[in-house]
């Protein structure tokens, strides 16, 4: 258990259901999605940032970041992790989707009366050469 307010998140090796390990934590104050990037590699959403987290060394590389009130509502990355694609919400009505490749951030369309029910869907296909987006609202 932590400490009233530690903002550590754990990353934790769970093949042994009995006896987890933690592998490495995040800082982060209220983390979104943490997904499997490579087997040692783990995206991060955190409130302003998406990162990559290299479990075995704890180094942190960020893809992409963001002024307030804006916040990604979804994202993707290729399994070699070498791409992200994520879907902004630009906190009033509006939603623009990029692409991060080779440490560039370029917006690819930009959807505006989004308004703030609607849902947004980012996805890469298994090969990381073909790139799904969608929007409603």
């Amino acid at each position: 258990m932590n400490p009233p307010g530690d903002l550590t998140t754990f990353v934790r090796d769970v093949t042994d259901r009995r006896q987890p390990t933690n592998v490495c934590s995040v800082q982060v104050p209220d983390p979104g999605p943490i997904r499997f990037v490579t087997a040692t590699i783990v995206s991060v959403l955190g409130h302003n940032s998406l990162y990559e987290l290299d479990t075995q060394t704890g180094k942190e590389k960020v893809l992409t970041s963001w002024p307030d009130p804006s916040g990604i509502i979804e994202y993707d990355t290729t399994a070699d992790g070498a791409e992200a694609a994520y879907a902004l919400f630009d906190g009033k009505d509006t939603i623009s989707f990029h692409l991060v490749q080779n440490g560039a951030d370029k917006t690819l369309s930009t959807f505006p009366g989004y308004g703030c029910c609607g849902t947004a869907r980012v996805e890469f296909s298994p090969s990381g050469k073909y790139l799904a987006l969608g929007a409603t609202g």
